[in-house]
């Protein structure tokens, strides 16, 4: 679909929403809608498209503006020739994503993609940023609107399995990204994480490092235990020795904590350091320049996710780069497949894409 054609149906599915509201009591006359920034940030819609939709409305006298006050309804304009069989939500997909953080760095590659196969649909894409606290709760929220489908950046835990399981019960569509429980059947999208790690230690096996120390938050997300073992498997593959692991808190770790571990790993011969995100990585070639330390002539840093800083940094950042635009568009595929009644296979409801070694300044050869 060409750009113009997007920004026209973007405009007429939140037409169709707006009206099927007004349609449903959500908003009765009088009402003042949200206002064009917060349609635009709820629907990740340009402001341009959003005032677009309000003005076509209020043509119609569905809507009318209050210079200084905002968009009310008014109950005069006919909102029935907007609204197509089905429900509202019926037509609605809630994306679920980290944030605030650095989870935000990475996932945004998802949303778009979600948002551009979807939107071409005709359905309306929600984004819902959620800390671990909220995580739960705002799924169930949205769940009981019975939306077309839901997809979540998984973050595994006992009380995340109950909640999947509760989806599944209640026939809720969904697709998870990054991570997913390993002993389910689930749809998911995720990178092929032990490949990746298993590739970059080999890239640095292959640069003549013979001692290389991988970093990892502990925690047991699927996409986290499987570049450990991936590191682990390459390291014993390649005849490295017995595997150097440090494991820190997945609540993170100040500078002068991450000091000690750099310090440690250079007391232990490392030449390499291999951290599970470019975030910490690139931390690491921040601190190990306060030790005096030059990257890569001294310590060679690798990192993981290919984050947009990675490359523009003082010296960027050696990495694996995720494909997630990638993970977003199969997400939206395995949706509309099952809204479409296809019948899938699970190889093709779980699907692990390739990962990209990087190779930028950040790694040579040791000295």
């Amino acid at each position: 679909m060409e750009a113009s054609n997007i920004g026209i149906a973007k405009k007429e599915v939140l037409k169709r929403l707006i009206c099927e509201q007004i349609g449903n009591g959500e908003y009765k006359v009088g009402d003042a809608i949200p206002g064009e920034r917060v349609l635009s940030l709820k629907h990740n819609m340009a402001r341009m498209t959003v005032r677009m939709a309000i003005d076509a409305l209020i043509n119609d006298r569905i809507l009318k503006r209050s210079q200084g006050k905002g968009t009310f309804v008014t109950g005069e304009g006919i909102v029935s020739p907007y609204v197509t069989p089905g429900t509202m939500q019926s037509r609605t997909v809630s994306v679920f994503l980290p944030g605030p953080g650095d989870g935000i760095l990475v996932s945004k590659g998802v949303l778009e993609a979600v948002y551009e196969h979807m939107s071409e649909s005709g359905h309306l894409v929600n984004v819902h940023y959620f800390t671990g606290r909220n995580f739960v709760q705002e799924v169930r929220s949205v769940s009981e609107l019975s939306p077309a489908a839901l997809v979540i950046w998984y973050q595994d835990s006992a009380q995340n399995r109950m909640l999947l399981r509760e989806l599944k019960e209640k026939n809720i569509r969904f697709v998870l990204v990054d991570c997913y429980p390993s002993d389910s059947d689930y749809s998911y999208a995720v990178s092929d994480n032990f490949a990746g790690a298993y590739e970059m230690t080999k890239h640095l096996y292959e640069l003549g490092h013979r001692k290389i120390s991988y970093i990892t938050d502990g925690s047991n997300a699927s996409s986290l235990m499987e570049r450990r073992d991936g590191f682990i498997r390459a390291a014993s593959d390649l005849k490295i020795g017995k595997p150097e692991i440090i494991e820190i808190s997945p609540d993170g770790m100040e500078d002068r904590q991450f000091l000690k571990v750099l310090k440690k790993i250079r007391a232990n011969g490392s030449t390499a350091l291999f951290a599970y995100n470019d975030v910490l990585a690139i931390r690491a070639v921040g601190l190990l320049k306060e030790m005096k330390l030059r990257v890569p002539e001294d310590m060679s840093v690798a990192g993981f996710d290919d984050v947009d800083m990675a490359k523009h940094i003082s010296v960027p950042l050696t990495t694996m780069s995720q494909d997630f635009y990638g993970m977003g568009s199969r997400a939206a595929e395995m949706i509309m497949d099952g809204i479409n009644g296809k019948p899938s296979s699970s190889t093709e409801r779980q699907c692990k894409l390739g990962t990209v070694l990087k190779r930028r300044m950040s790694c040579t050869s040791p000295e």
